[in-house]
């Protein structure tokens, strides 16, 4: 026999006995399956149930739900994972406290700046790739060299008058247009009051105490419903509160008034992060939903809400609605406290300021270098 042969027929061998070892076990594995259940049976290590979003709300967009866009954006992971709901709830920041008092827990948490300490949330090691309207934006979310929180979505403030009381007043607004040192002048000379025996108080200034404070004024500051009711020459407010007003004055039912953006600064951000506690199974659906936030296609259909998107876009933004135009132009590149730290610092914060608006010595000083010291 030739080599070549002998070659071929001990390689021949070794294949059969190959064969003899392998190939009943195979077998053997593949008695009593039953392939059509297999396929119809879900992979163990996939997630199938409901995913608990919590949207806490502190303030809103000119017009419109940010809730509602939440579903929406949730319903796009429910068709792309079948057997996987996403249950978004809307409350208020006093409904929060009170479900967390019952002992109720949210997988995903929309949260306002300064509501939720660190220890609440796992850090996001994994994350959407992009890119964010400011540096001091994105370091918000940052705590201890780890990101806990996404922001998502934010807003600024505006300045509105109430026309027909300067006017009674014999005031208007100056031809170089509104600054600091008009708000914080006008804050206390158009305070006043009227009706019968002077007893009626209509406030110089009402809304926002922090950013009254911010601004170094010295004033009582009057709650925020006074202006709608007619009873305050100016308001220190969101987007919301101009496009209810201007919403009002479309039906004739609101007030004769102009409004100003006010630049430079914003505690209006609102944030996406993962519970701590969550099941591990939920996570990959949980950074699906997190990442569909971030699309350009969504953050993009934030403007239609009259809200800002947090991340850098493709095309420049322009806003159907001029209020959320003229504020968004005056904060394109917020620069915002940590969310973290302003929690833990939440009622130093707020003393601080009503320190500045009763006038104490030193008390503006203190507090900005305590809004210094928050800075992301």
């Amino acid at each position: 026999m030739s080599k070549t042969r002998i070659i071929v027929a001990a390689l021949m061998s070794l294949f059969i006995v190959v064969y003899l070892l392998v190939v009943p076990n195979m077998i053997r594995d593949q008695i009593g399956r039953d392939p059509y259940s297999e396929w119809m049976q879900p992979d163990e290590s996939e997630y199938k149930g409901v995913i608990t979003v919590w949207h806490i709300v502190e303030f809103k967009p000119y017009l419109g739900s940010i809730t509602t866009w939440l579903k929406e954006r949730a319903k796009k992971i429910e068709d792309a994972d079948f057997g996987v709901y996403i249950d978004v709830l809307g409350m208020t920041t006093d409904e929060y406290a009170e479900r967390v008092q019952n002992g109720e827990r949210a997988d995903v948490y929309s949260f306002p700046a300064g509501l939720f300490s660190s220890e609440i949330l796992m850090p996001m090691t994994e994350h959407p790739n992009v890119d964010f309207v400011s540096a001091s934006l994105y370091r918000s979310g940052v705590y201890n060299n780890e990101l806990l929180a996404l922001p998502y979505l934010y807003s600024g403030y505006g300045l509105m008058i109430n026309m027909d009381i300067l006017s009674r007043l014999g005031e208007s607004i100056p031809k170089e247009g509104v600054d600091v040192s008009f708000i914080a002048e006008g804050a206390n000379r158009f305070d006043h009051y009227t009706g019968k025996n002077k007893k009626n108080h209509v406030y110089g200034l009402v809304g926002k105490n922090t950013l009254a404070a911010m601004l170094n004024i010295t004033c009582d500051l009057g709650e925020a419903e006074r202006f709608s009711s007619g009873n305050a020459a100016m308001h220190i407010c969101d987007l919301r509160a101009i496009g209810d007003m201007e919403r009002k004055n479309s039906a004739g039912k609101g007030i004769n008034m102009n409004y100003y953006p006010i630049s430079g600064y914003t505690d209006l951000v609102q944030y996406i992060g993962i519970a701590a506690d969550i099941s591990d199974q939920k996570v990959p659906y949980v950074l699906s939903y997190i990442s569909e936030l971030f699309t350009e296609r969504s953050q993009l259909s934030l403007t239609e809400l009259g809200i800002f998107p947090a991340v850098v876009l493709s095309e420049a933004l322009t806003f159907e609605m001029e209020a959320a135009q003229r504020v968004y132009d005056g904060n394109k590149s917020p620069d915002v406290m940590n969310t973290f730290l302003f929690n833990a610092a939440r009622h130093r914060v707020n003393d601080y300021a009503e320190a500045v608006l009763l006038g104490e010595v030193g008390a503006y000083e203190s507090y900005i270098r305590l809004i210094e010291s928050l800075r992301a």
